[in-house]
């Protein structure tokens, strides 16, 4: 009989050492999948502080803002490893932004990082229903979003059906009305109307004509994510087209032409004026 609990017991140890090691396994491969993880190593906004020290790991921050009634945006960023990073903003129920939220995505996943605002708990009322920027992944809005018009065009990937997007206001206490996600069929290019309005009800409506580019998703993600990126909206800036060079010099090439003519033929009419006096005077 002892020896058969001694058996047992020497069976339970066996168990109770594989399993320890079985988990220490397991932790080891959980930290190692940790540590490639892409993570946000830095980030800053205009016209807000961050309170504390920004560390990768830690998920909730306060944000303090410069001026209460102008909404922040972002300002710079560094990441560890490939991934990209998109803004929202965090409203509450009466639509008032009350923070942002920085996702950060890659291959395996996203990791979310929340900046709550510190000091925008009042609110004056405005009759600024100005739209300052949208944001989204794999988008670009061209030309830059201003005062002067209400008119943009929205470029996006090749193959993209379904929009994320996310409005910024000129003031803090106005709302952006534009869905969370837009789905669109493929090669389609709807216009998107974005409303805006101010903390008064005072509305101002703006339009986004869609425009694909010849490239997909992933290539618009890594082209956004170079260190080399300018824009998508190649077609826009005439003067990177090698057609602009092409008809700038055509056209410098054909003004030359006919001054070299005008001139020619300025010189054969005196020649002949020149000879016709000549035989005159002769006479």
């Amino acid at each position: 009989m002892k020896k058969v609990i001694r058996i047992l017991l020497l069976c339970i140890l066996l168990l109770s050492l594989c399993a320890s090691a079985f988990a220490q396994d397991g932790d080891a491969e959980t930290q190692q999948e940790a540590q490639n993880v892409p993570v946000l190593s830095s980030i800053s906004f205009k016209n807000a502080r961050i309170e504390g020290e920004f560390l990768p790991y830690v998920n909730e921050y306060e944000l303090t803002l410069e001026n209460p009634e102008v909404s922040p945006t972002l300002e710079d960023f560094k990441t560890e490893g490939k991934a990209n990073l998109f803004i929202n903003y965090i409203v509450d129920e009466a639509h008032r932004q009350t923070g942002i939220c920085a996702t950060l995505e890659f291959e395996s996943g996203s990791t979310i990082y929340k900046f709550n605002y510190a000091n925008a708990d009042t609110y004056n009322v405005s009759s600024n229903n100005y739209l300052k920027g949208i944001t989204g992944k794999c988008v670009e809005v061209y030309p830059e979003i201003t005062r002067k018009t209400t008119n943009y065009r929205l470029y996006i990937p090749s193959d993209m059906t379904v929009l994320k997007l996310s409005g910024i206001t000129e003031d803090v206490s106005a709302y952006c009305s534009i869905p969370a996600e837009i789905e669109i069929a493929p090669e389609q290019e709807p216009v998107l109307p974005v409303t805006v309005t101010a903390s008064n009800g005072e509305t101002r409506v703006y339009k986004f004509t869609v425009k694909r580019v010849d490239k997909t998703t992933q290539e618009v993600g890594e082209l956004m994510s170079s260190e080399d990126f300018t824009t998508l909206a190649e077609d826009e800036l005439i003067y990177r087209n090698p057609v602009f060079y092409i008809v700038i010099i055509g056209a410098a090439l054909g003004i030359i032409l006919v001054s070299i003519m005008i001139s020619a033929a300025k010189r054969i009419s005196v020649k002949a004026e020149d000879e016709e006096e000549t035989e005159f005077f002769a006479q």
